[in-house]
């Protein structure tokens, strides 16, 4: 139903953004820009973590020069397991993918040095949960560390990001964002979403690059200055 959605926008020659999830695929995405090309329509892929406002406050803090130079990042995401319309964990979880693209945004550099573990909570049943640990090492010794686990039971994920400067650091965490709840019983613990301002971010964020005439680097990367999207 995307593909089809985007598809046709694109034949139509419509500038289409479209979020970075799931269910754009390589395969999808080769399918996509391959119509955009033949339209010379703009298709740009967003990265929605760039556009919660606790990110967009940390990236305020960077470009205004506050932090300093960046020279470590370190992200946690645990959510409960991910499983696919076939029952399968996809290879790499889309919301991996999205913190290893704002990790890189976040230092502004390409890395060097990469490592990654991955260990499966059942070998033969990749839909039991994985945990993961990613390294990335930058020149002049910037570090970025991202562990991922799906391995929650179904319910809230939880997400953490800090960013330490040579002049000083700032952080995210959903702990902050949590709020008591008194129904009766024992209290409950209710987490303030960011998602709303979110996607308000990310729709005029698009408008102003297209007004802009900005490019939408198909290479990325990250600069400071990168436009809201990437084209393609």
């Amino acid at each position: 139903l995307e593909t089809g959605m985007v598809g046709r926008c694109l034949a139509a020659k419509k500038p289409v953004m479209v979020v970075a999830d799931s269910w754009l695929t390589g395969e999808i995405l080769k399918t996509l820009s391959a119509t955009a090309k033949q339209t010379q329509a703009q298709l740009a892929v967003a990265n929605p973590e760039r556009f919660l406002p606790s990110r967009q406050l940390i990236r305020q803090h960077l470009d205004g020069g506050k932090l300093g130079e960046p020279g470590l990042v370190r992200m946690h995401r645990w959510e409960p397991a991910l499983v696919d319309r076939r029952g399968a964990a996809p290879d790499l979880p889309a919301s991996l993918l999205r913190d290893l693209e704002l990790a890189l945004s976040l230092m502004g550099r390409l890395p060097n040095s990469i490592y990654g573990f991955q260990r499966l909570a059942n070998e033969r049943d990749t839909s039991a949960g994985r945990s993961v640990l990613v390294h990335l090492g930058f020149p002049g010794g910037g570090v970025a560390m991202i562990d991922y686990a799906d391995r929650l039971p179904p319910g809230d994920d939880y997400v953490s990001l800090t960013v330490i400067g040579s002049g000083g650091a700032s952080y995210a965490d959903d702990h902050q964002n949590m709020q008591l709840v008194y129904r009766g019983g024992r209290p409950q613990s209710v987490r303030t979403e960011e998602r709303g301002r979110q996607l308000a971010a990310m729709a005029q964020g698009f408008v102003d690059d297209l007004n802009a005439n900005r490019d939408f680097s198909p290479t990325i990367l990250p600069g400071r200055s990168t436009p809201a999207a990437k084209r393609f």
